[in-house]
């Protein structure tokens, strides 16, 4: 089975299959993944989540404490 690797805020993450849907909980996590190029992907991101300005656009999952998916 290939593995793909994803490098995100530090830390290398290994999926059997790429992620078509991603949920941010944090805002540095969601700059990263517009920086990847992977903001088609992100469904939904915390009430924090501001910057790049298409992450206003998202849907809203709550935020680190008081999540809602």
């Amino acid at each position: 089975m290939r593995k793909n690797k994803i490098a995100l805020s530090g830390f290398i993450m290994i999926f059997a299959a790429i992620p078509l849907r991603i949920i941010s909980l944090g805002p540095t996590v969601t700059e990263e993944i517009y920086l990847l190029g992977a903001e088609d992907c992100l469904v939904g991101c915390t009430t924090y989540c501001q910057r790049p300005e298409g992450a206003k656009k998202k849907e809203k999952v709550g935020n680190v404490v008081e999540v809602s998916v």
